[in-house]
């Protein structure tokens, strides 16, 4: 299941994304340094995921002593994918199934 734009905002934010609403409603997402992401919700693909979300889930992997966090975050991808779809060669799906895995990393 994708997820619902409240789902994006609030996973882009937690992965230091911030955005702006203009007066028209136009949402622009920035990151940490003040560069220009996208308009509306970020894509969740492969890049996007692994330049913004990825670092953010190490973090968090190695905070909570796993060792070492690389291997446990694709362990918990693979799982997610496989489960989920029986096949690990739609790049869209692995992209969800990463999504739905940085999701479960950050809230637990």
């Amino acid at each position: 299941m994708k997820p619902n734009n409240e789902q994006k905002k609030e996973f882009w934010g937690g992965c230091g994304l911030t955005f702006l609403r203009a007066k028209d409603g136009t949402i622009t997402w920035y990151d940490t340094e003040e560069n220009f992401v996208d308009f509306g919700y970020p894509d969740i693909d492969l890049n996007n995921l692994f330049r913004y979300a990825v670092p953010q889930a190490l973090k968090v992997i190695a905070e909570r002593g796993y060792c070492p966090p690389i291997m446990k975050l694709f362990q918990l991808w693979y799982d997610e994918l496989v489960t989920q779809t029986g096949d690990s060669s739609n790049i869209e799906q692995a992209a969800l199934a990463l999504f739905r895995v940085l999701r479960q990393v950050k809230e637990k």
